[in-house]
């Protein structure tokens, strides 16, 4: 019952984000995406219009400390950092340079051009510092006027001019990550903009998600089904490159908004807390691979406060409801399926060497009551109960969990309101099925030989591994003792 794989949880951070870094260690986060140069728009000298790569290159290289210097150092320091730490790095670009834009924000047909050959210019400046990405998002929220809006036509123009110069100058290893979008209802218009070429010059697909005061089943509809127009068996990764949640307004109390700071911003509620666990479980139950929060630490230069850690390096609640998911998906490879459609849940899965050894549940409750959760594996037998974690209003903690297995093997839960748990249950897996047993098929013999140690010959006789022999009538007795064992 795989989903996808799980690639890891990640957060956004800054050039030489100190704070940012303390929290990729404490949470044993490994996806980085990274805005890394100037405000361009800032600077005394726009970029050339109808340039050479080397005029481009030029300019990138002697302007990229423009406003404020150590920009580039601190930049290649932080990518340094997360290659040794084995990061996955996502750089992106927010607010496009206004020599490019028309006079209401729009990014010029024109000048696609230029602007994949900055992205060029960047990379080879990182390169020649000895870093460089695994991906790039060309456009932060390109739907919106706020960094300069990339109509869909010329979006879908940009992924494949930018594809075509990234390989041009070296660069064809770094991936493109998008569309991208601030919402994820939005994305209709930019898939329908899109040809396979378009599509096939995205390595991974992305989205924001800051429209989940919307239903969440009908939103994420619109994102999944222009992938799957493209990529219907689910090849590409995905990614939610900025989440967290948009509310502000619990229990008919409105909040200052995060953006702007205040003195009652939304953040430091536990409704907040809870509701972005569950947005975190959403995704996963979506086919998200790569979560990515928004954001790693607030910054001096900013009054917001969605950081995992506040301006004194103080961890938010939000890091806390987030440890039970994150210490259950340590070390496992791959999101469950979600058979019964319980948004509130997720599972993952450990599978060393391609073998199941151990499961894991999340179960958010953002529910003013208790709520009852039964947790099963199917096909598997259970062995013993692993770590859980709870976090609520009173904190966090590691729980004993001393509760009986059903005949199912199930077990069964009265989870506290407002709460984020997570249960770890170590498994064996049973011997296989082999109901449709083929004499001629050496596959499903050597499925079953796993098991019983016995050997297929050419002549479809049964032997032992070792010299002495067995039967066929003895073959079938021990064939007949695996399926009793078999759920």
């Amino acid at each position: 019952y795989t989903a996808q794989p799980l690639l890891g949880f990640g957060a956004q951070i800054w050039p030489d984000d100190m704070g940012g870094r303390q929290a990729f260690s404490d949470l044993g986060l490994s996806w980085m995406r990274m805005a890394f140069g100037p405000n361009w728009d800032a600077l005394p000298a726009q970029p050339p219009v109808e340039a050479t790569f080397e005029e481009m290159l030029a300019y990138v290289t002697n302007n990229f400390d423009g406003d404020f210097p150590g920009r580039l150092s601190g930049a290649v320091s932080t990518m340094r950092w997360a290659d040794a730490q084995d990061v996955t790095i996502i750089l992106n670009q927010f607010k496009i340079p206004d020599a490019w834009l028309t006079f209401n924000d729009r990014l010029r047909e024109s000048n696609l051009d230029e602007f994949a050959e900055y992205w060029a210019a960047v990379l080879t400046l990182f390169d020649r510092h000895g870093v460089r990405p695994d991906y790039v998002e060309l456009a932060n929220e390109p739907n919106g006027t706020w960094n300069g809006r990339i109509t869909p036509a010329r979006y879908a123009a940009l992924v494949k001019v930018a594809r075509q110069q990234l390989n041009d100058a070296g660069f064809s290893d770094v991936g493109i990550v998008g569309p991208g979008l601030s919402e994820m209802r939005l994305n209709d218009d930019y898939f329908n903009a899109m040809d396979v070429e378009a599509a096939a010059s995205i390595a991974a697909w992305s989205t924001h998600t800051w429209d989940d005061w919307a239903e969440w089943d009908a939103r994420y509809a619109v994102f999944q089904d222009g992938m799957h127009r493209f990529d219907p068996d689910a090849i590409k990764p995905v990614f939610a490159t900025e989440y967290a949640t948009s509310i502000d307004n619990f229990a008919g109390t409105v909040h200052d908004d995060n953006d702007e700071g205040g003195s009652n911003p939304a953040s430091e509620t536990h409704e907040y807390t809870i509701e972005v666990a569950l947005n975190t479980v959403r995704l996963l139950n979506a086919g998200v691979g790569a979560p990515i929060y928004w954001q790693a630490s607030d910054q001096p230069w900013s009054a917001s406060t969605w950081g995992l850690l506040d301006q004194s390096d103080n961890y938010r609640d939000v890091a806390s409801s987030l440890f039970p998911i994150l210490k259950a998906s340590a070390d496992s490879t791959v999101v469950l399926e979600n058979t019964n459609q319980d948004q509130n849940v997720a599972a993952f899965a450990h599978t060393p060497n391609d073998s199941l050894d151990r499961v894991t549940f999340v179960s958010v409750n953002r529910d003013t009551v208790v709520r009852p959760r039964s947790f099963v594996i199917e096909n598997a037998l259970v062995e013993s109960i692993g770590d859980a974690w709870l976090y609520s209003d009173s904190g966090l903690r590691n729980v004993s969990l001393d509760v009986p297995f059903a005949e199912d093997g199930s077990i069964s839960i009265n989870q506290k309101a407002g709460s984020v748990f997570s249960v770890t249950i170590h498994v064996k897996e049973p011997a296989p099925c082999m109901t449709d047993f083929d004499l001629n098929s050496t596959t499903d013999f050597f499925d079953v030989l796993a098991v019983t140690d016995r050997a297929v010959t050419e002549d479809d006789s049964i032997d032992r591994v070792s010299p002495a022999g067995i039967t066929a009538a003895d073959f079938w007795v021990a064939l007949d003792a695996i399926q009793e064992g078999c759920p």
